[in-house]
């Protein structure tokens, strides 16, 4: 059984590297059709890729619990714009691919309604082929990207963030 739950953000499960971890194998592109934009999967030679942990210590943190035991997690919090703003986002290696991440992304949905804000906005990377499809089939629409905002990080990173946006019809 999958049920949702707002925790005190003192007691969020600490995940692992190895659950923060996920297999590149396609890369999105963005192009603009008929004032769309659109994505287009390329492929890429395999590599794994492990986000950093965030505190977010103003965000508020809600668990997947499957069958008692925390399957993923979200932080999110209102943001300037009027949106519920989705900091982090992660499912545990053993949930994926078991509904646990689009439960929370319409967790996420139910919050922002809860809270009378505008919608969801939500930022991930081109290389995170998985989450852009999740995301797409939750609604959401892609509203932008930024080639620059991950080159502090890395300087000769060509990932680009994409900035997804869900709003009521």
């Amino acid at each position: 059984m999958l049920e949702i739950a707002l925790v005190n953000l003192e007691l969020a499960p600490s995940w692992s590297a190895a659950d923060r971890s996920f297999l590149v194998e396609y890369s999105a592109n963005p192009r603009l059709e008929r004032g769309h934009l659109l994505l287009d999967p390329i492929p890429v030679d395999p590599y794994v890729k492990t986000y950093s942990v965030d505190a977010h210590q103003e965000a508020e943190c809600h668990v997947a619990l499957v069958d008692g035991k925390v399957a993923g997690e979200l932080r999110c919090g209102p943001y300037w714009n009027g949106y519920l703003y989705v900091h982090d986002l992660v499912v545990g290696v053993g949930y994926r691919r078991q509904g646990v991440g689009e439960a929370l992304v319409r967790h996420s949905i139910r919050r922002a309604n809860t809270m009378a804000l505008q919608g969801v906005m939500l930022e991930t990377q081109n290389t995170n082929w998985p989450a852009c499809c999740l995301y797409e089939r939750c609604g959401f629409q892609l509203g932008g990207f930024d080639k620059l905002l991950y080159k502090a990080l890395e300087p000769s990173s060509t990932e680009l963030a994409l900035f997804w946006y869900w709003t009521p019809n």
